[in-house]
This record gives structure tokens, C-alpha cells and sequence, in this order.
């Protein structure tokens, strides 16, 4: 019996090499011979088999099929090899990424910026769109710009929106001078541009949309604004446009929250101004409570604390490089930074399912900003009827005690903010930076609901009223 088996490669076909090497791995695949058939065979087929014999079968004639059978074994030789070769790779890559190309900083930019992570910025663009007090960048006829600092003036403008010539007049400096400290950043294109772009844009707006930011009273007004970033290649691995749009959700929701804690702050400074009904000041206290609290809980709970575990995540994963015992990848470090977004926009109740919960948010903003427009009417000397300052404070405390209930019920909820998707996707990015078995909606909900209400006064308020 001749054991060996021709494997002939010169001069086939690829079918005719296909059809082979099934036939090769058929026969390796089958149980070898007994000694007594291959006796006569060369010594080292006869040592082979020996070795191979089974120790534990009680028939010395059996043998066993070599193991591993041979469709695994390249798994097994190889798998070591490119393992190592991959951890290797994806080291090179990492590094590149952080010491080359500065993904750390790129990262800062973006949070502070499209988060609101730099105070001065947020001050900045907080007086350039609202403050009352800047010049006119509206073009007047017979009227001459004065030269100093130029503001929108949201809120105190009948015309609305402004023009684009208006828009650079009244941001051209907000960036610039913020972005002034060195980042580490090397810039390309234009002398003065900023990392990847960075600017304020026009947004791309359907009819319905356009239609909402024609009102300067209404909360939608500054919809149409966004910052502009494009991340500089290679970077587009890790700041991907899924991680952008998440970027430009917050940012829309971040400036409506800014407009509203101008408006509040000013109507708290005109209320000690000059002598108010009850009615107003205590609406203008409200007011300034529930705006303040919940951008508070946004800036610290849902963005602060979120970004600042990522920010030690990338440390570590620095630090594992310059001591050559990185075990990340550039995929894991895309997901730690999309699903890091995604926990922000959750716990900023900015998530598409949360949309009910923000609606609710977005009704009480326009109730203070009509409260507001009522409030400027008043400084001016007009008469306004006290059934309509009741009216407003009555939808008010009913559409707060609704939102507090609602926060109230999710809170309680058990298994909040894990779905199917969040278990199978985010929740293993997730535990990536935060730790296994860390619960995201465990006590967000519950810090907001203890801001806002710790004596049950607009939840004893609702109930009474149903």
C-alpha cells in the first residue's frame, strides 16, 4: 500500500488544484492504517504511526487521526502569527494617530467647541448673539456704524434672521481669538485657519424648518446656525461623520440652552430693577430656577463627567503605547469615541426616542421666552393684562410638574437606556471607558430630578390641578 499521495501543482488548472487538495485533506482527514498493513513501509511512515497510536484505546492496532484534523490546523499554526502581527499594526497606527497627527488635540478642539467645554467661548458667542447693549449689525439707512463691538442682538430686533454679512460682522472674532492659545495643532490652507475648518456655518434647512427661524421670539430661531468642522485625513478613521452629526445635535441643543440662560439672567436683573407683580417676579424666579438647574445638569452631569472618563480612556491608551503594551485599535477607539457622543446625547435627552421628553423641554422654553417678550413690552410702559401674566405662570408650573414626572417615571423605569442595540453595540464601548456593569441611567435622571424638586412643589401642583 503506498501512503503518500501526489500532489502534483505545474501544469494544472486552478479546478484541477481545487479538486486536489479536496482530495488531500479527504485522505489526511481519514484514520490512519494499522501497523501490521504498513510493516513493510519506510521507518520513519512506521515511527509516525506509533507515535500516533492511541493510548487509551485497549485495540493496539487502532490509531488515531492526527489532531488536529487539518481543515483547523492553519487556524492553529497561524493564528499566533497574525495576532501578533495585528497587535503590532494596530500599535503603529495608534501612534501615529496620537504622536503624529494629534488626535488628542483635535478631540479638545471639538469639545471645546461643539460642547461648550471653553467658558470664554460660551461668554463670547452668548453676548454676540444676544446682548442688548452691542451695536446694531444691522445696515440702517442714514445711519453710520459706529466701529465697536456688533452683536445680533437676538431678542431685541424685530427683523430676523440676520443677513450673512451680519453673521461675520458679529462672530468673525468669537473663534479666532478663543482658539489664540496654542494647541499643538499644525494648521494648513489660509494663514489664521483654524484646525480642520473650524467656523461658523449656515445650516442645510427644509421649508418647515426655514419657516420656524423667521420668528425671532421663537425657540428655533438660531437652528440655522452651526459650527463647520472637517476632520484632516487620516483622522476621518476616528472623527467620523456619524461622530460629527452627534457633534452638530448637541451644539443645536447647547445653544438653544445658552439662549435661555441669557434671557433668564436678564429678566432676573430687570426684575430687581423696578417694582413687578407677584406674578412676574415669581415667574422670573421659577424661570431662572428650572433654566439655570437643567443647563447646569447638562454642562456638568451629561457632558463633564462623560467627557472627562473619556479623556482618561485616551490616556491610558497613550500611556499603553509609550510603554509597548497597547491592546486597543483604531475600530475600538472609533466606537469608545461614537458611543461616548451617544451617552452624551442620552443623558442630554437628546436621543431620537427621547424626542417626547425634549418636546416637553422645548414647550416650557418658549413659554419663558414668550414670558420674556410680555417682560420687555412692560419696560417699556406698556399696559399688559394680569390674566395674561397668570396664564403664561399657570402653563408653566403645569408643563414643568409634567417634565418632572416624566423624568420621575424613566428614572424609576428599570433597564432605562438599554435596548436591544444599546446591549449588542454601546454598552460594550461603554464599559470600555466607564468599567463593566456601570449603569448610565442609575442616577442622571435622579441628580436633574433633585435640582429641580426636592419638595414636591410642582409635582403636588399638577396633581392638584388634574
Amino acid at each position: 500500500m503506498n501512503v503518500a499521495y501526489p500532489f502534483e501543482t505545474f501544469g494544472k488548472s486552478k479546478e484541477e488544484l481545487s479538486n486536489t487538495l479536496l482530495e488531500s485533506l479527504e485522505v489526511m482527514n481519514r484514520s490512519l492504517p494499522s501497523l501490521e498493513a504498513t510493516s513493510e513501509q519506510d521507518p520513519l511512515t512506521t515511527m509516525v504511526l506509533h507515535l500516533t497510536r492511541s493510548s487509551t484505546d485497549t485495540d493496539s492496532s487502532q490509531l488515531t487521526t492526527f489532531a488536529p484534523p487539518l481543515s483547523i490546523t492553519p487556524l492553529h499554526s497561524f493564528s499566533y502569527i497574525l495576532s501578533t502581527q495585528s497587535c503590532l499594526i494596530n500599535n503603529a497606527c495608534l501612534r501615529m494617530f496620537f504622536k503624529e497627527h494629534n488626535i488628542r488635540e483635535h478631540l479638545l478642539l471639538l469639545r471645546r467647541f461643539q460642547l461648550f467645554g471653553d467658558g470664554v467661548f460660551s461668554s463670547r458667542l452668548a453676548h454676540a448673539l444676544f446682548d442688548a447693549d452691542l451695536d446694531d449689525t444691522e445696515r440702517k439707512e442714514g445711519a453710520v456704524r459706529s466701529g465697536g463691538t456688533m452683536g445680533l442682538k437676538l431678542g431685541s430686533r424685530d427683523t430676523w434672521p440676520p443677513a450673512s454679512s451680519e453673521l461675520r460682522l458679529a462672530l468673525m472674532d468669537v473663534l479666532t481669538e478663543c482658539s489664540a492659545q496654542k494647541t499643538g495643532i499644525h494648521t494648513a490652507g489660509k494663514t489664521g485657519e483654524l484646525p480642520g475648518g473650524l467656523s461658523f456655518a449656515v445650516r442645510e434647512m427644509n421649508d418647515e424648518e426655514l419657516e420656524a427661524c423667521m420668528d425671532p421670539n421663537s425657540i428655533s430661531a438660531l437652528d440655522f446656525l452651526k459650527l463647520e468642522y472637517k476632520p484632516p485625513s487620516p483622522l476621518q478613521a476616528i472623527i467620523t461623520p456619524t461622530a460629527m452629526y452627534r457633534y452638530d445635535r448637541i451644539f443645536r441643543l447647547l445653544l438653544r440652552v445658552l439662549r435661555m440662560v441669557f434671557v433668564v439672567n436678564i429678566l432676573w436683573r430687570d426684575a430687581s430693577r423696578r417694582q413687578v407683580d407677584p406674578i412676574t417676579r415669581r415667574f422670573g424666579i421659577e424661570a431662572r430656577h428650572f433654566v439655570t438647574t437643567l443647563a447646569n445638569y447638562m454642562m456638568e452631569s451629561g457632558i463633564g463627567t462623560t467627557w472627562t472618563r473619556f479623556e482618561r480612556k485616551l490616556e491610558d491608551i497613550e500611556e499603553g503605547l509609550d510603554n509597548e503594551r497597547g491592546e486597543e485599535s483604531l475600530d475600538r477607539l472609533r466606537a469608545y469615541h461614537e458611543n461616548i457622543l451617544d451617552r452624551i446625547m442620552f443623558a442630554t435627552l437628546s436621543r431620537k426616542r427621547q424626542q417626547p421628553v425634549m418636546k416637553i423641554v422645548d414647550e416650557i422654553f418658549a413659554l419663558v421666552l414668550k414670558f420674556a417678550s410680555v417682560s420687555r413690552r412692560m419696560g417699556k410702559g406698556e399696559t399688559v393684562g394680569y390674566e395674561e401674566l397668570e396664564t403664561l405662570y399657570r402653563s408653566f408650573r403645569r408643563r414643568v410638574g409634567i417634565f418632572i414626572g416624566v423624568c420621575r417615571g424613566l428614572s424609576e423605569k428599570r433597564g432605562y437606556g438599554d435596548g436591544r442595540k444599546d446591549l449588542e453595540g454601546r454598552r460594550g464601548a461603554v464599559d470600555g471607558v466607564f468599567g463593566t456593569g456601570y449603569k448610565e441611567e442609575a442616577n442622571l435622571l435622579g441628580m436633574l430630578l433633585l435640582g429641580l424638586e426636592m419638595s414636591g412643589y410642582y409635582s403636588k401642583t399638577v396633581g392638584k390641578r388634574r
